[in-house]
């Protein structure tokens, strides 16, 4: 995070700009102890059937979070979660056999904070005697591929406090419930391992693992999650059907499944035959595990709005069953309500397979391989990692200044609903993407509102008010009209702040209209190299962007860890310095670039070729290049459409031309613009001894009725032996 203080009489003006700099952070042990809570016992006389009941609650898909817990758009699906919370209060209420566990702490804080204190004691009451069962805990099921680790730590330790605030240890789950999410890391199975969970329930992998898995019988396994941290085991399980129940015994209002008849007298009888039925499936199922106990998933998405046809139904499969003379491996079959540690329980003692490794990509079928998903919609993508920035830096800076850490609540709250499995996925409906955007907004307002007074405290200035200090968010587009206006006046001091653990080297980038003479320098009044270069047109063809600045002031910035840099931008008088502004100079030959310890090769018609940093040289090709998207309408594997979740080709690569390739060199920094076709735009920037790249693609063109999915492609070769 950046900042500029305009020096004006007694009066400061603090603009801050956000930087992408990430934090590590280090996460404890949670360890769930419930004395209280009770598994009904399971004996090993009988072939145990731990029926599972459940509900999915994704915070945003179809529904926007508020309309799927209030119930409204209905015409979507009249589902509200509200209720599901109430019906399952009654029924677990009126049979204390049963079970049932919820997963999001998202929707259950909703619940909790709209419900008076005789409904919320009933509800604790159930969650001390184990009726109710938390699982994961964290504020949503997260994804595992497009988040970043520190996002998916704070949203877990967030749901996890909540509950433990609320049912104290009771309330900490030690078992991850991940049975959506589109594929799985064994990053999030180390994190889940270092805070104390002892299994993780799957319910989508390959299609071809789980084909092998079933003959192998490595259904269970135990997942070494991490090579260099050794207590980062837990147990892994896939479930047997995805989480839906057993075809033909879904009891929710949504399902066309009969009901179970136990009546011998009624002409609607069919107990023996469902009975058969489950047990069939039960036997079938049964021959892919290892152990002698089964677990059941019984529910949906937004399952249990009416608990009570589920829990009858269930009730009555278990009287049709048990003791009925049922068997499976030689041993009577026994069915109970159950939850995931009571089945992880009973299973502990059996040898597993090792996993070492991910579960990705996860494919359904064999053309559809959800892999579309790590790139749709990047601009919420970029958002969700802008969220993160600016909140470790409020985190930070509001605990120096002594004001806690309440007033961040919605900003932690809109991050963490960000790491759901279809919000920072790109897989929730346009409406739904929208509001989870209105949140975040709503969110990094308020968060800026606690930096204000945060830096006026820590500023020790009485004359910095709230007020004078405003934010730029729009410096991804070179963007930041406030600023440009303190710069062409009495000009600014920039305060740049690091939240990361470590020191960094990066740069500024000041966005403004016009370029004038101009001195930078440090808190110590020394000089600081700067250059004033061009926006690219690309930049300034941005739909979204209403800016009028053209240049950008860039210059060097050495940050030690979680401290401040100050830098101050003065306009001086022409003639009394000389602006350091460069052209943008066309390629027409092979040249060499040359820049604190690197070289560039720039060739005009095949871009970059060679790289060389510190003695390390790399011979590349590189470019952009699009498959064509498959057309389908998926009623079958050979009609998959690609699509947000699913990458599809319907043909090869094409390589989109290298059209135009521009070079900028200056005091600090090199810069490289290349234009592929008239849709893709890059820019490639060293100093400093690093790298970065930028790029800008679209409008993709489809009025030839073809989507069009781009991708980089990088063909290296490296000598290793220079490698350290």
């Amino acid at each position: 995070m950046t900042g500029a203080i305009e020096a004006k009489g007694q009066i400061a003006t603090l603009v801050v700009l956000a930087l992408v700099l990430l934090q590590l952070v280090a996460v404890g042990n949670v360890e769930g102890i419930c004395p209280a809570r009770t598994c009904h016992p399971v004996d090993p006389r009988f072939y145990t059937v731990h029926i599972v009941p459940h509900s999915h609650m994704d915070l945003g898909w179809l529904k926007t979070v508020d309309q799927y817990f209030f119930g409204t758009n209905a015409a979507i699906t009249p589902v509200g979660v509200q209720y599901i919370y109430d019906s399952v209060l009654a029924e677990l209420l009126d049979d204390p056999n049963r079970r049932f566990i919820f997963v999001e702490t998202g929707f259950f804080e909703l619940w909790w904070t709209h419900r008076d204190n005789s409904t919320q004691e009933k509800f604790k009451r159930l969650v001390l005697n184990g009726q109710i069962e938390f699982v994961s805990g964290g504020y949503v099921m997260n994804d595992e591929a497009a988040v970043h680790y520190m996002n998916t730590i704070d949203q877990m330790s967030y749901g996890l406090s909540i509950l433990k605030e609320v049912f104290a240890e009771c309330g900490v789950s030690r078992i991850g419930w991940q049975i959506d999410p589109f594929g799985h890391s064994r990053e999030f199975a180390s994190l889940l391992a270092q805070m104390g969970f002892q299994g993780l329930f799957l319910g989508r992998i390959d299609y071809q693992d789980k084909e092998q898995r079933e003959i192998t019988r490595s259904m269970e396994f135990s997942w070494q999650a991490s090579e260099s941290i050794s207590n980062a085991r837990l147990t892994g399980v896939v479930l047997a059907n995805n989480y839906s129940p057993p075809p033909g015994f879904c009891f929710d209002d949504f399902c066309n499944d009969d009901p179970i008849v136990e009546d011998p007298n009624s002409q609607e009888y069919n107990g023996r035959k469902r009975a058969l039925d489950f047990v069939n499936w039960l036997t079938y199922k049964a021959r892919f595990y290892r152990t002698n106990n089964f677990l059941v998933t019984m529910g949906n998405d937004f399952n249990y709005q009416n608990a009570h046809k589920w829990m009858k139904n269930l009730d009555a499969l278990m009287r049709v069953i048990n003791g009925k003379g049922f068997e499976i491996n030689g041993l009577p079959v026994q069915l109970l309500y159950s939850t995931p540690s009571c089945y992880l329980a009973a299973i502990q003692d059996q040898e597993l397979k090792q996993k070492t490794d991910d579960f990705f990509p996860y494919a359904s079928s064999p053309h559809a391989y959800w892999t579309g998903y790590f790139t749709s919609r990047p601009a919420f993508k970029y958002l969700d990692r802008l969220m993160n920035n600016w909140f470790q830096a409020a985190k930070q800076l509001s605990a120096m200044a002594g004001l806690g850490s309440k007033r961040l609540v919605r900003l932690r709250r809109a991050l963490a609903i960000a790491q759901h499995h279809d919000a920072v996925t790109g897989t929730a409906k346009q409406h739904v993407n929208n509001d989870y955007t209105r949140m975040a907004s709503i969110a990094l307002s308020e968060g800026e509102e606690v930096l204000k007074e945060a830096l006026s405290v820590l500023s020790g200035s009485a004359s910095l008010q709230n007020e004078d200090i405003t934010f730029c968010r729009g410096l991804n587009i070179s963007q930041c009209d406030r600023i440009d206006k303190l710069i062409n006046g009495d000009g600014v001091t920039v305060l740049v702040y690091n939240p990361a653990s470590q020191k960094v080297d990066t740069y500024v980038r000041v966005p403004m209209t016009t370029y004038k003479d101009f001195s930078v320098t440090d808190a110590s009044g020394r000089n600081i190299p700067f250059d004033i270069v061009p926006i690219s047109e690309s930049v300034k063809r941005l739909a979204e962007r209403t800016s009028k600045a053209n240049y950008e002031l860039v210059f060097p910035v050495k940050i030690e860890a979680l401290s401040f840099a100050s830098v101050t931008i003065h306009h001086r008088p022409s003639g009394k310095q000389i602006p350091w502004s460069y052209p943008e100079l066309q390629i027409t030959e092979l040249r060499t670039i040359k820049r604190d310890g690197l070289e560039l090769d720039v060739d005009p018609k095949r871009g970059i070729t060679r790289l060389s940093v510190n003695g390390v040289t790399i011979n590349a090709t590189a470019g952009y290049y699009f498959y064509p998207s498959h057309a389908g309408n998926n009623s079958q594997f050979n009609f998959q459409a690609s699509g947000a979740y699913i990458f599809r080709n319907a043909g090869p690569a094409e390589k989109l031309p290298l059209t135009s390739i521009t070079a900028i060199e200056g005091r600090t920094i090199v810069e490289v613009r290349a234009q592929y076709g008239d849709w893709v735009y890059e820019n490639f920037r060293t100093g400093l001894g690093r790298m970065e790249v930028d790029w800008i693609a679209g409008p993709i063109p489809v009025f030839d009725g073809i989507g069009k999915e781009l991708v980089y492609r990088c063909n290296y070769k490296a000598n290793m032996a220079q490698f350290p």
